[in-house]
């Protein structure tokens, strides 16, 4: 039986849940206005999409805006998302679904997408930009995720934390 895999976008502007394949292939989604200012809201639901199209999934890929602690899965202060801040979103999540759950930043989730299943796929390496509700860098060298030396993500003209 194909291995079924969920994915989560948080974007300033909409959020969305799908359900795909392991070749890339969207089988279901689900999408609305993100609702910023609350975290507890917005992360009930992503809960509530998750269990109604991705409940048999065996792992899960979160794209978040940043700044983002992506080794431990914590958003920092991302600017578009205010009720996000400190919020522990892949503990939250691994606590609420079984199976491997890996929380990138948005620009990241993209790198990684394009270099397995885009136009860039099995290259070794690339840097992916993104200009949305922000600006974000992805970068993928030797086909993994890069990040600094203390988990935070590349962040292009943004003030430094305080």
């Amino acid at each position: 039986m194909a291995q079924l895999l969920a994915g989560v976008n948080v974007g300033g502007t909409t959020t969305s849940v799908v359900v795909g394949n392991e070749q890339g292939q969207i089988l279901e989604r689900r999408a609305w206005s993100t609702q910023a200012a609350d975290g507890e809201a917005l992360y009930g639901a992503i809960v509530t999409a998750l269990r109604l199209i991705a409940k048999d999934a065996s792992a899960m890929g979160v794209a978040i805006g940043g700044p983002l602690d992506a080794r431990h899965g914590i958003v920092l202060a991302p600017p578009h998302l205010p009720g996000m801040h400190g919020f522990p979103l892949a503990e939250r999540l691994r606590a609420d679904f079984p199976g491997h759950v890996s929380v990138h930043h948005d620009a990241a989730a993209c790198a990684l997408a394009e270099v397995r299943w885009g136009a860039d796929r099995d290259v070794r390496g690339l840097a992916y930009l993104t200009c949305g509700t922000g600006f974000g860098a992805g970068v993928v060298i030797d086909g993994r995720v890069r990040y600094g030396s203390s988990g935070l993500s590349p962040e292009l003209g943004t003030r430094a934390l305080p």
